[in-house]
């Protein structure tokens, strides 16, 4: 992710930021926030010299987004995978339609608890790669 926006607010090395590109915002319902874009947060690893009104680049780090990916995706892919091809030494005489049900229930299971591990691992905020302006 790469995002480009402008500073509203700094705390420590905390970056309140609204959105410049909101193009992705077009088809949202909430016309205050489509309008003004929404403001998140970052963090200023670096010690960029920011100021309210500096236009910023701010991307998110590589390696939250590849936990992101193991987590969401691969995990419950190989949990499926996993029961797909294991129900036949659970259940003797397993069908395809028992291994296929094995397969969906485990990456269900998989996907319910990334979820709710996602609760107990704070998030990393993305960081302002640069100033743009």
């Amino acid at each position: 992710m790469q995002e480009r926006g402008r500073v509203v607010g700094i705390d420590g090395k905390v970056v309140r930021i609204v959105p410049l590109d909101i193009e992705a915002c077009i088809g949202c319902s909430n016309a205050g926030c489509r309008s003004q874009g929404s403001v998140f947060e970052a963090e200023n690893p670096r010690g960029l010299p920011l100021a309210v009104g500096a236009e910023v680049r701010v991307v998110a780090r590589a390696g939250s987004q590849a936990a992101q990916l193991a987590v969401a995706v691969l995990f419950p892919i190989a949990a499926g995978a996993a029961g797909f091809a294991c129900i036949p030494w659970v259940v003797q005489g397993a069908g395809e339609g028992a291994r296929v049900l094995a397969a969906f229930a485990c990456a269900a299971l998989a996907a319910g608890f990334a979820a709710f591990a996602r609760r107990l691992v704070p998030p990393r905020l993305p960081e302002v790669a640069e100033i743009l302006d």
